[in-house]
């Protein structure tokens, strides 16, 4: 799988990886052998997508990470360890696999990718660095990594909550400069868990696929992170406010309940439309059927929303006008 000899010019990758805090290598696997791995992947989101009675396009919409354990997941950790522990190892010391995800953008994706600190997110199985395996071409229209050089030297900072409805991105226009790293399909990004990366949208009319797995060293020590500091509506809570704020409406303005936060979906789907302070109605429907999918595909395929487009949807479209309308009811109709 490998097809170039990397390892005569190692000492300067190790060098670059450890001042930047990232390193490209170039055609790491053959471009037949990520062909056939990006084939067995669509192929599988094919058949998720009819077992949930949706489109591929729709399922994709939705979803854009799966993380092992998952059946889009299934068998491709014993495919690639070997050779990526072959390269990891000189560059980290005796190596250990810890996590393994599939990411996906679709084609002309509105929404980008946050600049943030992996570590920040896994304060109790922290890991050293991600390498991320592109399984198709990821050029400067497809929404590339970008990365913040020698950001991994300062401090690691509280996790960015980048799902909360109104977040902005204060580092896109950091002064110092962004690197924007368009890659070929098998060729491999190593980055630093410290490190402050992202990535743009996908402008492109093409799917942009990769397979991203986080390492440590055995002999690795983990610095000290801030504790998580959880934002109303964020990544944390957008699920359980969510489940508040639809049960509490449908029991005030229609006098029923819901069996669980699938069937609570479903159900204002359908009354949604007797709302007649929604401006479009029909929007919101949309939002609340994406959360519906969002919720089946992490159900049953441990599938999720990267950059937590979906919930957001639904806040603007129908959450947020509906808490305003809830929090200027009358007392006695509360």
């Amino acid at each position: 799988m490998r097809t170039q000899a990397y390892y005569p010019h190692f000492s300067f990758q190790r060098l670059f990886f450890d001042q930047q805090g990232y390193l490209v290598i170039p055609g790491l696997f053959s471009s037949s052998f990520v062909q056939a791995l990006s084939q067995q992947i669509r192929q599988r989101l094919h058949t998720f997508a009819h077992d949930l009675a949706c489109s591929y396009q729709d399922y994709l919409t939705v979803a854009s990470r799966w993380a092992e354990p998952s059946p889009v997941t299934k068998g491709l950790r014993d495919l690639i360890y070997h050779p990526l522990q072959d390269y990891l190892d000189p560059l980290i010391g005796e190596s250990d696999l810890i996590k393994l995800n599939i990411i996906s953008k679709t084609p002309f994706s509105p929404a980008r990718l946050p600049f943030h600190q992996d570590i920040a997110y896994s304060p109790t199985d922290p890991y050293q660095l991600s390498a991320w395996l592109a399984l198709t071409d990821a050029n400067l229209e497809s929404g590339p990594l970008e990365f913040i050089p020698r950001s991994h030297q300062g401090q690691i900072e509280t996790a960015v909550d980048f799902w909360a409805p109104d977040y902005q991105d204060p580092k896109t226009s950091y002064k110092r400069g962004i690197v924007k790293v368009a890659v070929r399909a098998g060729d491999l990004v190593c980055f630093d868990s410290r490190l402050w990366h992202g990535s743009g949208c996908n402008q492109s009319s093409l799917e942009r696929f990769a397979l991203v797995t986080r390492w440590r060293s055995k002999t690795y020590v983990a610095p000290l992170i801030p504790d998580f500091k959880p934002q109303p509506f964020g990544m944390w809570t957008c699920q359980k406010d969510t489940e508040n704020i639809l049960r509490h409406a449908l029991n005030l303005f229609f006098r029923e309940k819901a069996l669980n936060y699938l069937d609570l979906l479903k159900q204002w789907e359908k009354l949604v439309s007797c709302l007649s302070f929604l401006k479009n109605y029909k929007k919101a429907q949309q939002a609340l059927k994406g959360v519906r999918l969002l919720h089946l595909a992490y159900k049953h395929h441990n599938g999720g929303d990267a950059q937590g487009i979906i919930y957001k949807q639904l806040w603007h479209s129908f959450l947020k006008p509906l808490s305003f309308h809830l929090d200027n009811q009358p007392k006695a109709f509360l």
